[in-house]
């Protein structure tokens, strides 16, 4: 006979919690990432291949709502559906940014990010477009967390080959309260990268937990 134990062992392992968290952006000419560490497990440097940080957001960090539509078929003498089909699936990205730099007022505006530039006098001057364009782009969020057996670092989040804002979210400018830049962006295909969102879990943390995690070597 079986114990407890033996059909779960419970590994205590890898209890993610996202102690740190960062968020990057590329243009859609920069390539989707196939991988975010290298060899050894170290995160390969997504700045040098063209990402670019957010800088900082609020303590809420980042959320991912999903919304999932079903169509059912019912049949007559059941009471539970006899078939059901998928017909919506939507990820989206929201979370609050904190700081002016290019990249964040270049979601929050519209504008792209050839127009960050300064006026010949220093000052930045964004008129809005009365039909502004729509800009998509890559994102990248990663946190980061230790595994606490062997102190080796874990990376964890989510990687989006093309995403758009949807929903920036209202401003306040009053004496109370900080300047912030609440965003909500949707994912979308991309038929280069061949999927709409990718879940990700890497460092020699987590390759070392791997297996007894139930993580088979892919090919």
């Amino acid at each position: 006979m079986a114990t407890l134990a033996e059909l779960d062992p419970q590994d205590t392992r890898l209890h993610l919690k996202a102690r740190k968290c960062i968020n990057l952006i590329a243009p859609m000419s920069v390539p989707f990432p196939e991988t975010l560490t290298a060899a050894g497990g170290t995160l390969v440097d997504l700045k040098a291949a063209g990402f670019l940080p957010l800088g900082r957001s609020t303590r809420d960090g980042v959320t991912f709502p999903r919304n999932i539509s079903t169509e059912d078929q019912l049949s007559h003498g059941y009471l539970e559906p006899s078939d059901s089909d998928r017909t919506e699936d939507t990820t989206q990205i929201s979370l609050t940014l904190q700081q002016p730099n290019a990249r964040v007022l270049a979601l929050f505006t519209g504008a792209s990010l050839d127009a960050m530039q300064k006026t010949a006098a220093g000052d930045l001057w964004l008129p809005r477009a009365q039909i502004p364009a729509d800009q998509d782009y890559r994102w990248v969020t990663i946190a980061e967390t230790f595994d606490k057996t062997t102190g080796e670092p874990v990376y964890f989040g989510k990687a989006f080959p093309r995403v758009r804002v949807t929903e920036p979210g209202e401003q306040a400018l009053t004496g109370e309260g900080w300047v912030e830049y609440p965003l909500t962006l949707t994912a979308y295909f991309d038929a280069d990268a061949g999927t709409a969102v990718v879940d990700f879990i890497a460092g020699t943390g987590f390759r070392s937990a791997s297996t007894a995690l139930g993580y088979t070597a892919g090919a």
